[in-house]
Order: structure tokens, then sequence, then C-alpha cells
């Protein structure tokens, strides 16, 4: 239901952009660009989820579309994409740039100088990748007005229930990949015909570094401080999590939760689980500590 309020609610803002202070723009003469994808075959190929908005009478429904081109970068698909169709593409939109595996190093770096000058494209757009964008983008069958908006709201929803913050719009994945800092970018997969996050893909500069489980991402988010808190599951334990703090002492981190309600067991399965992870992923993403001591408060 939240999904279908937050897809008319952004069906009637794309209108009231493109009839807004910009000067009116014809909304059958536009494609509203809400998903771009990025492949390498031979070359590069581009896969793009666009939307032709509702008019203002209602006549004729938002529909989406899957539309594609190929060029040797990045850039040059786009344009030799939108040299092949009658109507304008418009990048105000977009939630969702995907980056398939297939991209080599200078591919993926091409990706992002490109989306960094495309002044159209709004910096905040969510960064992720997947095995093949074009699959994902064309195999999938939306859940609101268009995949893009359901990768959003997933990242979104994820955040409410369990606190992680993925951290991966544009311009917090191009300040780490311009500082050569660790970064992750959530892995999207098919389930059902339905894109869904399938844990993270740990990145340093141009290189996919290795994989995180959702189970290990959690983990991750709590061990950097980046988790806000919700109702977090471990196998069958749970705790209503309000806030965490993760800090140094000596040779180990003291996790320091403050917890609504908990399962009897969720203190234990925390403490493995938190320690699986920080030995098997310490010396990999240098953190500060291989395990960590785990106490519980009260809520705040």
């Amino acid at each position: 239901m939240l999904k279908k309020v937050l897809s008319g609610i952004i069906c009637i803002s794309l209108f009231i952009c493109l009839c807004g202070c910009g000067g009116y723009r014809e909304t059958d003469s536009c494609y509203i660009v809400t998903a771009l994808g990025f492949d390498r075959t031979d070359r590069i190929k581009v896969t793009v989820e666009v939307v032709t908005a509702a008019d203002n009478q209602q006549e004729n429904p938002a529909y989406t579309e899957i539309i594609s081109g190929e060029g040797s970068t990045p850039e040059d698909a786009v344009f030799s994409l939108s040299s092949s169709i009658s109507k304008t593409l418009m990048f105000d939109h977009c939630t969702a740039v995907i980056v398939g595996k297939s991209l080599n190093k200078s591919d993926y770096g091409n990706v992002i100088n490109y989306g960094k000058e495309l002044k159209e494209l709004n910096l905040s757009v969510y960064l992720l990748t997947c095995d093949n964008a074009e699959k994902l983008l064309t195999k999938s069958q939306p859940v609101s007005v268009s995949r893009g908006f359901d990768i959003a709201g997933n990242i979104k929803e994820t955040k409410k229930d369990t606190g992680i913050d993925y951290k991966n719009r544009f311009f917090e994945v191009f300040a780490r990949y311009s500082e050569k800092e660790f970064y992750t970018l959530p892995i999207l997969a098919l389930k059902d015909k339905r894109i869904i996050i399938d844990g993270e893909a740990v990145y340093k500069d141009k290189t996919q570094k290795f994989k995180l489980s959702n189970e290990e991402s959690l983990m991750y988010s709590f061990v950097k401080n980046d988790n806000s808190g919700g109702k977090i599951y471990i196998g069958k334990e749970y705790a209503d999590i309000s806030s965490s703090r993760f800090s140094v002492a000596s040779d180990r981190y003291i996790a320091t939760l403050h917890i609504e309600n908990e399962s009897k067991g969720f203190k234990k399965a925390f403490t493995k689980n938190c320690n699986d992870f920080l030995k098997k992923h310490n010396r990999k993403l240098k953190l500060k500590a291989e395990k960590a001591e785990v106490k519980i408060k009260g809520g705040v």
C-alpha cells in the first residue's frame, strides 16, 4: 500500500516538475529516465528504464518502457540511444545507476565519471551493482510505477526495518572512490521476478574486492556505527534496537546496544555473529579489532 501511495505522489511530482518553473515541456515528447544499467559485451551497453508521464487529464496513464543503446563508452552508448529515438531523455528523476559485473576497471571508472559530468543527473541517485543490469531490468516486474522507484523503496525500507544505511548515493560513493577508501554497493538480484537486495559488494577505487551477505552487511553497519536501529533478527532471535555504539578498547570492540525488547538468546546470537564477522573480515576491511564484547542497555 505504501509503495502505491508513493508511486502516486511521484507521478504527480513528475507532472508538476515538467510543467513548472523550468518552462512547460510536453510530456509526450519526453522520456523520464528512472534507471540506468551498464554492461559490457563487445561494447558498452546501456539499458534504460523510462516512464512516459500521465497527461493532465489522466486520459493516458503513466507507463514504463525498457530501451537500450551501445557505444564505446557510457556516454557514447547513451548518445547512440538518444539519437535513435524521437523523444528527449530526461535524467532529472533517475533514481538508480546500476553497474554489471562484466564492466572492467576502465568501464567502471568511465561510468562514475559520466555520472559526475551528466549535469541533469542528481548526485543523490543510488549507485548499485548486479550480475547483469540488462537482465535485471528486462526480466523484473515493477511493483510500483517503475523498477527504479522500487529499488529506492527497498533501500529506504531496509533502513527503516534494520537500521542499515547503505551510504551508496552517488555523491557518497564518488567521495570514497576519489579518496581510494572502502565503500560498498548493494547487490541487486531477482527473486520471483522482483528486484531484491542480496548483500553488498565491497569496493576500493575501481575494484570489487569481495562480497558481504545480508547478515554480514548488517554486522558491518554496526561496526561502522552506521546503523540507526530497527527490529533486528539473528536467526530466530530478535531485538528492537533503538541505538548502538561501537568503540575500541584495548584489543576489542565494546558494542553497546540500547534495546527496547529482545528475545532470550539475542545477546548470545549477536555476539557470535559479530565476532564471526570481525574474524573473517578484520584484515580485509582494516578494522580496528577482531573481537567484540557486547553490552545491553535499556532503550533510549
